[in-house]
């Protein structure tokens, strides 16, 4: 370790279990992407909760929607979550379609730094 840098952004979660404080997840975030599948991963609730440690961290963020090939109703769903979210951009996608995929990169910028938020395996 060279130098500890002086933390711009915080992102942290509650301790597991009944132990009181704060676990650590990440610091010094440029953009946070919350990633959340429109399959059985789908939860509005979950994405509140994202969004209150993505807006608490003080790290910029985006939505992102997967698996909408997997969808019945995905722009029902979009729009669910665009009520939530307020104006936090949100991009949905099929990670099967490289051109959708590929839209992520305009939020991905040279010298920042990304974290992506989600269930593991999941999005």
């Amino acid at each position: 370790v060279e130098k500890i840098l002086p933390r711009k952004t915080f992102l942290r979660r509650s301790n597991p279990g009944k132990r009181k404080g704060s676990q650590a997840i990440a610091s010094n975030i440029d953009l946070l992407l919350v990633i959340m599948g429109l399959d059985n991963d789908y939860s509005p609730r979950r994405i509140e909760r994202y969004l209150f440690l993505a807006k608490v961290s003080g790290a910029q963020v985006t939505i992102v929607l997967n698996k909408k090939d997997l969808c019945m109703d995905p722009e029902n769903k979009f729009m669910e979550i665009k009520t939530i979210a307020g104006e936090t951009p949100i991009e949905m996608i099929s990670a099967l379609d490289l051109k959708q995929t590929r839209t992520i990169l305009q939020w991905i910028d040279p010298g920042k730094t990304i974290a992506f938020l989600g269930i593991f395996g999941r999005g």
